[in-house]
């Protein structure tokens, strides 16, 4: 029995080849692909044609070009022409899972009754190959709570999101003693009452008859460019469809983490979304029957619709047509609602419907205003950081700025270093008395030299100074919700050349943090300056910030000036007596960076050491020490005990240019450590043991890592003590590698970063 899946196109070839990736790893095989297809960008388009000829060997294929894009009218032409006898709504973002299609088709054989198969959801924000490791991977018993909620929300089923709602079920669901009226009662209500509302009705996930569809004559709304699958949706319902869910049958929907170059149809921020939703609504509303239970959620939508996000928007907007125009629609919507549904609602959201049928748009206001100030004063109760950010949007910042203040801050207030120190210090011995120093610090054990006022993270005072202080100097990201003052300049360190791709280079974000792109793309329009280190990071910011190149100064890292200033004998003796590092043996640095794949939430990940530090300590210990330096993000504490005196964890060292001064060989794998490290032309290893993964599934670089870095790369811990073992022999056969890289990448560095951007941002010191 052919199956017919229609997968509509528009752009993003990443995401449509992991879609036809998991069609094709499919355990069943009859099926026919109709590609409904808009016209491509002439970018995309030697990709796609590559895409369809890879595909059209192993699957059968039929490309459905379509006009003007729009989803109703790809999925009708392709309705058109497909020839199966059942039909597979599939968006080209989406997954099915290995077994997907033969589940829910043999449920449909066995039961000739059936009209349809229903495939749960589940949710992910991860590309396909990333998804398979990740579920495959899962083991909730030995996670950390956080993170078992999380991926609990990210595969759950749409039963299990249904159940949320459970209670403005309509009465009859619970009182029908029938288990196939159950079941379909169910199905009903998830299609069209799962959380989102709206804007998750939806077609996709169903295995339907192809005669069920010809016969009810069931096609997509065409003027609908948003909201399209509701009036198909409930015709399909209405037309009694008996269908049945089919539990192990997943259905992946693969939410977008780069809303600005890639939105989903739901990421779209269009003020004229209302007027799709009305269209929708009122069309869905022509085309059943007006009793009955599917009209009955219906109405259960637009009420859910008008008390949680309507609502919001008559206290919020600045635009009035949310209190006049649009409220006397969404007056004219809930009256023709069946009244039996209103005492389903209760206290506050009762009000609000009732003040919709009055018209009364002064006590929907005051309604609003009660939820909000609910919401929010659970918040401060609850959150400690709500009610300095409360002050910060309503008071600070309405505050004139201080005009000889500056705020610093590194890695996220964990630690008085980088640039932001060095500029620091820099500010004091060049523009003696002029600044108000301010460093923002995580907690108050982190020291700060020479009389700078410290403020913690998210308190009322470092809200004060965000909001207040005329120059702003970090080296990560402004905080969320950050607003910008038109007097303030904001100056932005960064902290590294890139190696990894960054931001916008990387098809997908596979991290802790799905929302990375919008938030970014936000923070980067207010940064006046962004420091590079080189030409060559100063072209990849451009098109990984998506910020402008008057915007960037190629000046060197301040940070690195002491590589320059301080690289003596003395001084790295009194750094090694400071750290307790014995001063008759040789350094080897680790510091690896993190793997996105292995968090345990959005700043904190898992790291599983691969150096065998047992045979470092009996081949290495009578010449060399190992120092250890793993990634801020890094949350593991590793145990290190059993190697005191030769192995040093030094992760909470507050300065890792230290650091790179004492030591005398670094290994690395894919951190902008080696970047830096550079500058002082000595040996650096690559113990790069999960490479194609890295490469391929999480990161993706900049350089050809094989060819363009100063040094070998090696794939076991015994490869790493070998080269150690030899690494005069490795020095000279990477000499010319090293010399054409520290020419590309570190010339500009020479000591004197600092004094350029002070003088470019801060101006000449005062004499």
């Amino acid at each position: 029995m052919k199956v017919s899946l229609i997968i509509p196109f528009n752009k993003g070839m990443h995401f449509l080849s992991d879609c036809l990736l998991s069609v094709s790893e499919q355990s069943f095989t009859d099926y026919e692909v109709l590609l409904a297809y808009a016209p491509i960008e002439a970018e995309e388009q030697e990709a796609f044609d590559a895409l369809v000829k890879q595909y059209e060997k192993s699957m059968d294929m039929k490309l459905v070009p379509v006009g003007a894009m729009g989803v109703a009218k790809a999925r009708n032409k392709a309705l058109s022409e497909a020839s199966g006898e059942y039909i597979y709504f599939l968006d080209g973002d989406d997954y099915l899972e290995k077994d997907t299609l033969k589940l829910q088709l043999e449920v449909l054989e066995k039961d000739r009754s059936l009209d349809y198969t229903w495939a749960p959801w589940h949710r992910t924000w991860n590309q396909f190959r990333v998804y398979q490791e990740l579920k495959q991977d899962l083991d909730m018993d030995n996670l950390p709570n956080n993170r078992k909620s999380e991926l609990r929300d990210s595969l759950m089923t749409t039963e299990e999101v249904a159940e949320e709602f459970r209670l403005f079920l309509h009465p009859s669901f619970y009182s029908t003693k029938g288990k196939e009226q159950d079941s379909k009662r169910c199905i009903a209500h998830i299609m069209l009452c799962r959380k989102g509302g709206i804007k998750n009705v939806s077609c996709l996930g169903i295995m339907i008859r192809k005669d069920f569809i010809d016969k009810h004559k069931l096609c997509f709304d065409e003027d609908c460019y948003l909201y399209e699958d509701l009036v198909f949706v409930v015709r399909f319902l209405d037309a009694g469809a008996v269908g049945k869910k089919v539990n192990d049958a997943i259905y992946v929907k693969h939410r977008h983490n780069d809303p600005v170059n890639y939105p989903s149809v739901n990421q779209i921020k269009d003020d004229d979304r209302f007027e799709y939703f009305v269209k929708a609504f009122e069309k869905a509303r022509e085309v059943i029957s007006p009793k009955g239970e599917v009209r009955f959620y219906l109405d259960e939508i637009m009420l859910n619709y008008y008390c949680r996000y309507y609502i919001t928007r008559v206290r919020r907007s600045e635009n009035d047509y949310w209190r006049k125009e649009r409220f006397a629609v969404m007056h004219g919507l809930i009256s023709k609602c069946d009244k039996a549904i209103l005492k389903y609602y209760k206290g506050n959201e009762q009000r609000m419907i009732k003040a919709a049928l009055k018209q009364d748009i002064k006590l929907a206001k005051s309604c609003a205003n009660r939820m909000l100030a609910v919401k929010k004063l659970i918040n401060i109760v609850t959150n400690s950081h709500t009610f300095p950010r409360y002050l910060y949007y309503n008071y600070f910042t309405k505050k004139p700025v201080l005009k000889n203040t500056i705020l610093f801050e590194s890695f996220f207030g964990k630690s008085y270093s980088d640039s932001p120190k060095y500029i620091y210090e820099y500010i004091l011995k060049h523009y003696p008395g002029q600044y108000n120093c301010v460093w923002s610090v995580d907690n108050m054990g982190v020291k700060v030299p020479y009389g700078a006022k410290r403020v913690k993270r998210y308190s009322i005072a470092y809200m004060y100074y965000l909001a207040r202080a005329k120059y702003q100097v970090f080296n990560v990201r402004q905080p969320l919700g950050y607003r910008k003052n038109e007097e303030t300049v904001f100056l932005e360190c960064w902290h590294g050349t890139p190696l990894k791709r960054l931001v916008f280079d990387q098809e997908e974000v596979v991290s802790a943090d799905p929302k990375y792109k919008s938030r970014f793309y936000k923070h980067v329009l207010d940064w006046d300056y962004l420091i590079s280190p080189n030409p060559f990071s100063t072209e990849k910011f451009q098109s990984a910030f998506r910020i402008e190149k008057e915007h960037i100064v190629t000046c060197g890292y301040p940070r690195n000036d002491i590589l320059y200033t301080k690289n003596n004998e003395q001084e790295i003796a009194r750094l090694k007596e400071k750290m307790g590092i014995p001063k008759d043996k040789k350094v080897i640095l680790y510091a690896p960076t993190w793997r996105d794949d292995d968090y345990v939430e959005s700043g904190k990940y898992n790291f599983k050491l691969q150096l065998d530090l047992q045979e470092m300590k009996e081949r290495l210990s009578d010449e060399y020490v190992v120092v250890l330096r793993m990634h801020y993000y890094i949350a593991s504490n590793m145990d290190i005990s059993d190697f005191k005196g030769f192995a040093y964890d030094e992760s909470s060292y507050n300065d890792i240019t230290e650091l790179y001064l004492i030591s005398d060989i670094l290994i690395t794998d894919y951190s902008s450590v080696f970047f830096d490290y550079g500058n002082l032309k000595r040996p650096v290893l690559f113990f790069t043991y999960d490479l194609e993964k890295y490469r391929d599934m999480l990161r993706g670089f900049y350089l050809d890592i094989e060819k363009d870095v100063p040094g070998p790369l090696l794939y076991t811990s015994d490869e790493v003590i070998d080269a150690i073992e030899r690494i005069e022999e490795i020095n000279a056969q990477y000499k010319e590698r090293y010399d054409s890289f520290y020419e590309r990448f570190c010339s500009v560095d020479d000591g004197h970063a600092a004094e350029r951007i002070c003088k470019k941002v801060f101006g000449e010191a005062d004499k």
